[in-house]
């Protein structure tokens, strides 16, 4: 990343509350919970340098991170209880849960930013699963027309999407 010193401020402003949250809600102590929390951003720290856009939403990464924090709490701190449930099983969590509303929030935003045209092409496309020779059927239009559209609204989003990160 190339601002990555201005990184780990970002984060602390745009995900610190929902980190809070998550680790509280998961950790039982407050004390504890601080603890975890400090643990999670002196690692965004560290690794900072380590974050690529190409692979990841910066949201993804933080709270890969904030998760790993959390089951390493569990691990040190309490090492004869067991670790919860939805840290193990394949069970969507919380914290999916908030990566998933994020994702969904961003996705809106980019489809409104796009013009009536774009945006149509792709609720055809996606939302009623229609394939691009149906959706130049109905806006009557050329196929390679569709075609060319659907490129540049998927990437205007890609571009949108990517100043989330």
């Amino acid at each position: 990343m190339n601002n990555s010193k201005d990184l780990p401020e970002k984060i602390y402003r745009e995900y610190e509350p929902k980190i809070r949250q998550y680790v509280r809600s998961h950790v039982g102590n407050e004390t504890d919970a601080e603890d975890v929390l400090a643990n999670i951003f002196l690692k965004v720290c560290e690794k900072a340098d380590s974050y690529d856009k190409e692979k990841s939403a910066l949201s993804t990464w933080v709270y890969a991170i904030t998760h790993n924090a959390v089951v390493d709490y569990y691990r040190r701190r309490r090492p004869t209880d067991e670790i919860p449930e939805e840290f193990v099983s394949g069970e969507l969590s919380k914290l999916d849960e908030i990566c998933r509303e994020e994702t969904l929030e961003e996705l809106a935003d980019a489809l409104e930013s796009l013009d009536e045209r774009l945006r149509d092409i792709i609720v055809l496309r996606y939302y009623n699963g229609f394939p691009l020779k149906e959706v130049a059927a109905v806006m009557e239009m050329s196929y390679a027309n569709v075609k060319i559209l659907h490129k540049k609204a998927l990437n205007q989003m890609r571009g949108r999407m990517a100043d989330y990160v």
